[in-house]
């Protein structure tokens, strides 16, 4: 049976090699170098070649095309505050239902060397819809939402942090990529 790394011919002979022949019938069985592409481009099925097959770029190879991509970073230090509203992030959608990722990513530090766990929480137009723990040590925090229920038209992602230890440093950085069929 064939792996994945295998091209398989039409016509596998079963014939064996007689010696002293120029062309053996093992050699009609021979693995194949594939010539064309560059690296990272994807060798997919195309009836409209005449070898059926056609090299792909990996960015059009994917399902749906990216339509919509927007950031905004937001970065406070020492805030005394023990919650605060950060990164509130306005964008539109070109198309209601597409595929949306919602991206944050968070990380805080404070003057506790105890490093204990501050609170993120994620809202899409105006609902709460993510909460996840970002420990204040530093260390990056992501987590991706993704959504397919949007409208067309403009919504809004905010985020905010809850700590129990302040002053707080805390970043917050939030992308939004829509996906198009």
């Amino acid at each position: 049976m064939a792996d994945h790394n295998t091209l398989i011919h039409a016509f596998v002979s079963g014939v064996a090699d007689l010696p002293g022949s120029l062309v053996k019938p093992s050699d009609w069985n021979h693995e194949h170098k594939f010539q064309g592409g560059i690296d990272g481009d994807l060798l997919t099925k195309d009836s409209s070649q005449t070898d059926g097959v056609l090299f792909k770029s990996v960015l059009t190879a994917i399902r749906g095309r990216l339509v919509t991509f927007v950031s905004l970073t937001d970065t406070v230090n020492g805030d005394g505050s023990p919650k605060r509203d950060m990164t509130v992030l306005n964008f539109s959608l070109v198309q209601s239902n597409s595929t949306v990722l919602i991206v944050p990513q968070a990380f805080t530090t404070d003057n506790s060397s105890a490093y204990h766990t501050n609170s993120e929480n994620i809202y899409i137009d105006n609902v709460l819809t993510a909460n996840f723990p970002v420990a204040a040590n530093g260390i990056l925090t992501c987590v991706i939402l993704p959504r397919t229920n949007l409208t067309s038209g403009s919504h809004i992602v905010k985020g905010n942090f809850t700590s129990s230890n302040t002053p707080i440093n805390a970043t917050l950085s939030i992308y939004v990529f829509e996906f198009t069929a």
